[in-house]
């Protein structure tokens, strides 16, 4: 079954090359201790859905975001660090986005960056040697539609709409329960934690139909390795801001029956140094002429993704772009 994890394509696809593995782990997740009380603060008003639905508008609604980004990733006995930049101007179909990360694989740097110029997604990997640029229509991606519900266009959320997309697939996926106030450093944030919805569950666990539907406790261990049972996500207070998104997964109980008293963290990726609504160089959205033959990738993220283009009613599909 195909994992619904929503993270980088850009970075999965790097950590699946690479054999050295990195050593060095990002901070502790957790802040440093509970700030002071706020005056109506969103942890006695509002639900994390609701709060989510308002990241999610701010996020969408900016004229640009620009930031440094952090990201560990642990996969499939894989473990990858990268650091690099995330661009975002304009709003709807037409956004502009740049999104760059260099992995720290123990020699040579490996780079990934992602290009949408607002019609096509560009892909450019350097990984141990290997170069690469590939080409994505996101025109046509945008026009498609999935062929079942139990698909998601999350892994190319860049491609498809940029951090308001990421948000868009957080709501879809999960269901958040109360807010907390915390800290990150010195930046008060509300936190929320989300566990995969009805839905989502049960296309992961059909096995475990009967429980998931009647609300019963349910064997979250039998979902796939590369899969969180649950997302953290730590908003800025004052901006709405998600300036640290985790994924999390249960440790399962060792042979002797103990259960372990820490989760693994798969996924963390935190945004600092952010700049809302500024000006953003439009060079910042070309990917710099390369030597290298852009190969057509559109169709296999269609399939990937599970859309198929819409055909009007009496007319005959067009064959792939070349």
């Amino acid at each position: 079954m195909k994992s619904s994890l929503p993270i980088f394509a850009g970075v999965v696809l790097a950590a699946s090359r690479l054999l050295a593995q990195t050593q060095s782990l990002l901070p502790p997740a957790n802040s440093t201790g509970p700030p002071a009380a706020r005056a109506g603060g969103a942890s006695d008003s509002i639900s994390g859905d609701a709060l989510l639905r308002r990241v999610l508008a701010a996020a969408d609604a900016q004229a640009s975001i620009a930031a440094k980004v952090r990201q560990k990733v642990e996969l499939n006995g894989i473990s990858l660090r990268g650091s690099g930049i995330y661009r975002q101007q304009g709003r709807g179909p037409g956004r502009l986005l740049r999104f760059e990360l260099e992995l720290e694989t123990g020699g040579k740097p490996s780079i990934v960056q992602q290009v949408c110029d607002g019609k096509n997604l560009w892909i450019f990997e350097n990984v141990t040697d290997f170069k690469s640029l590939s080409k994505v229509d996101v025109v046509r991606l945008r026009n498609a539609r999935p062929k079942s519900s139990a698909h998601t266009t999350a892994s190319t959320w860049l491609g498809l709409g940029g951090l308001p997309a990421l948000l868009t697939n957080l709501e879809a996926s999960f269901r958040f329960g109360p807010v907390a106030e915390s800290r990150l450093g010195e930046l008060p944030v509300w936190t929320l934690s989300g566990t995969w919805d009805k839905p989502r569950l049960l296309a992961m666990l059909p096995d475990q139909k009967a429980a998931i539907e009647a609300g019963k406790d349910i064997d979250l261990s039998k979902l796939a390795p590369n899969v969180p049972d649950r997302v953290v996500l730590h908003v800025g207070c004052d901006d709405f801001f998600p300036y640290r998104l985790e994924y999390w997964r249960m440790q399962p109980a060792s042979k002797d029956g103990k259960t372990s008293e820490q989760d693994r963290l798969l996924v963390v990726m935190e945004f600092y140094e952010v700049q809302l609504g500024g000006p953003i160089d439009p060079r910042e959205f070309v990917l710099r002429p390369m030597d290298l033959q852009a190969a057509d990738r559109t169709q296999a993220f269609m399939d990937k993704l599970g859309l198929q283009e819409v055909v009007p009613a009496g007319a005959s599909k067009l064959p792939p772009r070349r």
